[in-house]
């Protein structure tokens, strides 16, 4: 109720302000009314200090993190949880967990790092994901995966779409059938090696020195002159041995026994 006349115990009151805007205020005659303006809800209770977790009706709240060296653009939807040691997740929407020292470039969107330790994803990657250290991947790069160890070993991506395992103890697959939809090319610096039986389910063409293992290549033999034959001492021609020798002729595969002569 408003004050008609001037009373000895009126006094004039100070004008207040919220600079933030949550704290409404509503300044009548006679005092001030303050309510918090924002839309909080139910019974909460608020713990923690510098030392201490801050939590929520006793359970911690998860937050981003506490190496202060570390940079992250939250506005952007990067974030990194549990990080340490100079970590820069930037751009848009990237992910990183257990994040130390690595690097998201602020052009990279949509990236996730696990478990990362010094790895970089360059300027322009997009949909990128990599475990283990030192995983590079170079700009720009598109929907691909690095699996690595934590050695010092430094695993670079092999290009868009691209999926890299790189184990210095090796990369195992247990039960079941392993499948692939497409060739499986052994690098022509590498060598495949079978340590089992190898058993081919379809026609199989074999080239290469490899293939003495199999059946016995004798290179720059001349073979020598057979009665009734055209091949007289043909110089560079090739002779196989083995129990049996299979070639292809117009029409499908023809096998031939060796035991037997020209």
């Amino acid at each position: 109720m408003a004050f008609n006349k001037i009373q000895p115990e009126q006094i004039q009151l100070a004008t207040f302000f919220s600079n933030s805007g949550d704290i409404a205020i509503n300044q009548t005659d006679t005092g001030v009314r303050l309510n918090l303006s924002r839309e909080i809800t139910g019974d909460f209770a608020f713990t923690g200090d510098a030392n201490q977790p801050f939590k929520v009706n006793g359970k911690q709240v998860l937050t981003a993190s506490h190496s202060t060296d570390s940079n992250f653009t939250f506005e952007s939807g990067s974030f990194s949880i549990n990080g340490t040691n100079n970590s820069l997740v930037s751009g848009i929407d990237n992910v990183a967990i257990n994040a130390n020292g690595i690097s998201v470039s602020g052009t990279a969107s949509e990236n996730i790092s696990l478990n990362g330790a010094a790895q970089v994803f360059g300027s322009g990657v997009e949909n990128c994901f990599a475990v283990g250290q030192q995983a590079t991947f170079s700009t720009p790069t598109t929907g691909s995966v690095i699996f690595s160890d934590f050695q010092a070993n430094s695993t670079e991506t092999k290009g868009n779409d691209s999926f890299v395992v790189d184990y210095t103890s090796g990369s195992y697959f247990e039960g079941g059938d392993t499948y692939h939809l497409n060739n499986v090319v052994v690098a022509s610096s590498k060598s495949g090696l079978f340590s089992g039986d190898l058993n081919v389910l379809g026609d199989t063409f074999l080239s290469g020195v490899g293939v003495s293992g199999i059946m016995t290549f004798n290179t720059g033999f001349t073979l020598p002159q057979y009665i009734g034959s055209t091949m007289q001492g043909t110089s560079g021609a090739m002779a196989v041995s083995g129990d049996k020798v299979a070639i292809f002729l117009t029409g499908g595969w023809v096998a031939l026994a060796t035991g037997g002569s020209l």
